[in-house]
């Protein structure tokens, strides 16, 4: 069965100033660099704080989902709808990806703490998102931080491309 794929969905999680190609070196490198992009949106709590987060979350149970893709997330108090953050890296890194393969494609999710059943909604949707081959070949061929940006912009296009 062909995934739906909802770009408009997506492009509400985003902003320009989370949206990266980046050439991180590891697993923490790439949980840091999302910390830190959320910070903008999440002036009452530190990057400190959401590192430490992401790391206690990942070693109850890693968020790659096999094929290149993790999606770290969180749910935090006095948020009230969900954010997300994209890094595309120029390399794969190790991240304890259920099918053992290192990951390129990380989005990091946070959102509300409740209700818990919307936050899990919204990591399915963005986890059958991702499970669609030729958008994550897209992202991957960006070069810049605006041209990703262009690309999750213009992925409306995207729901006629064969799978």
């Amino acid at each position: 069965m062909k995934p739906i794929i909802d770009p408009v969905f997506i492009k509400k999680l985003l902003a320009p100033e989370r949206v990266f190609v980046s050439d991180i070196p590891d697993k923490l490198s790439a949980l840091e660099m999302l910390s830190i992009s959320f910070m903008k949106v999440l002036p009452y709590t530190t990057t400190e704080e959401l590192f430490a987060d992401f790391k206690a979350r990942e070693e109850e149970a890693s968020s790659g989902i096999g094929h290149g893709i993790a999606i770290p997330h969180l749910r935090i108090p006095n948020l009230t709808e969900s954010i997300g953050a994209l890094i595309v890296n120029k390399h794969r890194v190790m991240f304890d990806s259920f099918d053992n393969e290192p990951v390129d494609i990380f989005f990091g999710l946070i959102g509300p703490q409740n209700p818990p059943e919307h936050h899990l909604a919204v990591l399915a949707q963005v986890a059958m998102f991702f499970s669609t081959p030729h958008v994550c070949e897209m992202l991957r061929q960006a070069n810049t931080n605006a041209e990703l940006f262009s690309i999750i912009e213009n992925l409306q296009e995207l729901n006629n491309e064969p799978q």
